[in-house]
């Protein structure tokens, strides 16, 4: 029950008959509120979008493909911990040149991007470039340069300036808008420049990118070199306690560690266990064997990659690459190919087909021909069917033809609707 004042303010007001109702929303209202205020001029001209008909089928597409030639992408980050810029520059061969600068002075977003596309076009002077297709993610950027969006902050009427400027060391430049996601490769670059504290120091070593395809643990058994086996400079170590010629610091680290998990028996290593069971360890020659007996054998009954995995280490066999190995068997396995499940997702994504209003979409098909004929001697089916109404328009003709089908849109579709 309401006590005090807010009694006595209802007691006042209940009189009046009022009622209270909750505010809706007012998005609409304002959308409506700002067309009245701001009337539309005779000579308004809609505004063109960014990119024409032809460039939509660019999204998804490969990027190397969509832009041959000598290429340029730029990107640049700013946030909290400080501002930095990247820029890669592809050749035609896909050569890339990665840069990427820390800016250790007070700049905007739009300011970092300005800064990005103008080291990636000083790296282009350099290497003598003349011919050039400049990429960014930054739809400010790229209106602005090409004069298409007028420039109103002084502070990058300068940046465009400067732009244009170096526009005139290159016989050939075009500026392309690509999305965020088909741009990570600079995005990254800038990132870490904005996010890494540089040390006072005049110089900063390269960093190199090596692309490993393996766990750490397998680094040493790809492939069997000089006819040896994987095994064999774990097999060495625990015999002698040496290890092979020209191995580095690492590697020798890697192999102690990975000694504690094997045991020798006289001439053969076998693999622990948790459950101290003992696993026998063979070589790629064995390794192919024992797949092709335990998938495909006597006894095989074409097991999948992982159960044919779990099956080897019942039958007490071991080596490093196991896994991948059963899988890539089963995958190339012709009588599970044929024999497996059916995979019925479709290849590509659905789109809906919707249609606005009825008679605006129709789809027709032909069935047949149809065994035995009809009484008429008709053996096949046209159908048309609307996609807004569902209605469908059958007719039974003798052939299919040109003339047969036009006279059916003509008379079932066109005469009637």
């Amino acid at each position: 029950m309401p006590t005090g004042k807010l009694a006595k303010c209802k007691m006042l007001l209940s009189e009046f008959y009022i009622v209270y109702v909750t505010q809706k929303e007012i998005k609409a209202q304002a959308l409506a509120d700002h067309l009245v205020e701001n009337p539309v001029d005779e000579e308004y001209e809609p505004l063109k979008t960014y990119f024409d008909d032809e460039e939509v089928s660019f999204v998804g597409e490969d990027i190397s493909e969509a832009y041959p030639g000598w290429r340029f992408f730029f990107d640049g980050a700013a946030n909290h911990q400080g501002k930095g810029i990247g820029a890669v520059l592809v050749l035609e061969s896909r050569q890339h040149y990665p840069m990427m600068a820390k800016l250790r002075f007070n700049c905007t977003k739009n300011m970092s991007e300005y800064e990005a596309c103008i080291l990636g076009l000083k790296m282009a002077i350099d290497m003598n470039f003349y011919e050039l297709l400049v990429i960014g993610d930054s739809d400010l950027l790229i209106h602005h340069v090409q004069e298409e969006w007028d420039v109103k902050n002084p502070n990058i009427i300068l940046y465009v300036q400067y732009v244009q400027k170096l526009f005139k060391r290159f016989y050939k430049i075009e500026f392309r808008h690509t999305p965020g996601i088909q741009n990570e490769l600079a995005h990254d670059l800038s990132t870490i420049a904005s996010l890494t504290k540089h040390p006072d120091t005049n110089y900063i070593d390269p960093l190199d990118i090596v692309l490993k395809k393996h766990s750490v643990y397998c680094s040493h058994v790809e492939a069997e070199q000089d006819g040896l086996p994987w095994y064999f400079d774990i097999k060495k170590y625990l015999e002698s306690g040496t290890y092979l010629e020209d191995i580095t610091s690492n590697k020798k680290k890697l192999i102690r560690r990975m000694a504690l998990n094997f045991i020798i028996s006289g001439e053969v290593l076998y693999r622990r266990t948790p459950d101290l069971g003992l696993l026998r360890c063979v070589d790629v020659v064995e390794a192919v064997k024992l797949i092709e007996q335990i998938h495909a054998g006597a006894c095989g009954m074409h097991m999948n990659g992982f159960t044919l995995e779990r099956n080897i280490l019942r039958a007490g066999y071991f080596w490093m690459t196991m896994e991948n190995d059963c899988c890539k068997f089963v995958h190339k396995c012709h009588r599970c190919q044929v024999h497996g499940d059916l995979i019925r997702v479709p290849p590509h994504e659905l789109n809906v087909m919707s249609s606005p209003w009825p008679f605006v979409s129709w789809g027709m098909d032909v069935i047949g021909p149809i065994e035995p004929v009809t009484s008429n001697g008709n053996r096949f089916i046209l159908v048309a069917i609307d996609y807004f109404t569902k209605w469908v328009e059958p007719a039974s003709k003798k052939s299919v033809t040109k003339k047969v089908v036009a006279d059916f849109v003509h008379n079932n579709l066109i005469c009637r609707f």
